[in-house]
């Protein structure tokens, strides 16, 4: 698969660069990105004896919940706002939240083709194409989200070798960090059936059915902790926990914070990975556009990410109390047991080092930590 796609990836941007931004179609890979394609997508053709261009199309696709509630979603739309706004009107942008262009999978892939302009996932979507996405995967590796909002911004070390190496190696061009903090589980039951006043440990996610996303290092995680990974897609959340299929949920804290979800009735502040997600846009694609659109995207890009941010720090502060008003109980500090989770899953990190990550970066991002701390 990987050296199907890196064929497919290499003929879709010579195609691109010898047609002059031509919208023809890749067929050896077909997604959902790609079949939504439109001859809009391409830049405008330059003014001709005033005549007016018209605007180049760029689509975001996502995959969280189309609500005003949820601020990845507000943060998409800040994005396409900002986007029309510094380009004068030159770029017409999109939003396409709730998986409707693809599964975060399928719009990875249609970055990496060129045949979507523009996405708001995790860097972990790319994992299976890039190893070096892995880092935000790591439990417990991050222990100041300080230094994960500079990685997600690229404004550290660690960060610009991410950003470096997708541009060269997957045709994607990070634009900042859409943070959302932390993971966390929703559970709607504990597997020992202890008292609320009993702290969490490992021992009550044993056994139960737990949703995460198609990624292994999170799965293996989730699975450290002693629960069953299902790999559910956003869009099948709601319906797989109202019929049973699941008994909880991995997920972003503010997801777990801004929904009700039916029959959750914890939400553990695990803080076992910060697998953030991050805005990007197909290189191919941007390099089709004028310098003056390329640096519209980039500005915008780096304050919808800012703006994110701080819905996120408003959200932290009324997360737990609205979780009580809808009934669930808000797991935190004395009431969970974390260096419990953290030795369940001490033994992934010496494993992925080296296969995952490499000696070098897990050194830095201990260095960033410590750092951090000063």
């Amino acid at each position: 698969m990987k050296r199907k796609l890196a064929m497919v990836l290499v003929a879709a941007m010579v195609s691109s660069l010898t047609a002059c931004g031509s919208s023809g179609n890749v067929t050896e890979t077909t997604t959902k990105a790609e079949t939504t394609k439109t001859t809009e997508s391409v830049p405008a053709e330059k003014e001709t004896a005033g005549e007016k261009t018209d605007a180049v199309v760029m689509r975001i696709g996502g995959t969280c919940t189309a609500s005003e509630k949820v601020s990845e979603y507000l943060a998409m739309q800040k994005l396409a706002e900002l986007v029309e706004e510094y380009s004068e009107g030159t770029i017409k942008a999109e939003v396409y939240p709730a998986s409707q262009l693809g599964s975060t999978g399928e719009l990875a892939e249609g970055i990496m083709l060129g045949s979507l302009e523009c996405a708001v996932i995790g860097l972990d979507a790319f994992q299976s194409y890039n190893s070096i996405t892995c880092v935000t995967s790591l439990p417990y590796i991050f222990e100041n989200y300080d230094v994960v909002r500079d990685t997600l911004d690229g404004k550290n070390s660690v960060g610009q070798a991410i950003y470096a190496s997708l541009l060269k190696e997957n045709n994607t061009r990070v634009l900042a960090g859409m943070h959302r903090g932390y993971r966390g589980i929703g559970l709607t039951k504990r597997a020992t059936g202890a008292a609320d006043d009993v702290p969490f440990t490992p021992a009550d996610l044993k056994g139960l059915r737990i949703r995460t996303p198609s990624v292994k290092t999170i799965s293996d995680v989730v699975a450290s902790f002693g629960a069953q990974p299902v790999a559910v897609a956003n869009a099948e959340i709601a319906t797989s926990l109202s019929q049973g299929v699941i008994d909880g949920i991995d997920y972003g804290y503010t997801e777990l914070w801004a929904q009700q979800w039916d029959g959750v009735k914890y939400v553990l502040e695990t803080q076992h990975a910060a697998t953030d997600v991050v805005s990007m846009v197909s290189e191919s694609w941007f390099q089709t556009l004028t310098e003056k659109q390329q640096e519209a995207i980039i500005r915008a890009g780096q304050e919808a990410g800012e703006y994110r941010y701080q819905l996120m720090l408003e959200e932290q502060e009324t997360a737990r109390e609205t979780l009580r008003g809808w009934g669930i109980v808000p797991v935190y500090g004395d009431m969970i047991d974390l260096e419990a989770f953290k030795a369940n899953s001490g033994d992934l990190i010496e494993s992925w080092i080296g296969n995952y990550i490499s000696q070098e970066m897990y050194d830095e991002i201990v260095t960033l930590n410590e750092a951090a701390k000063k």
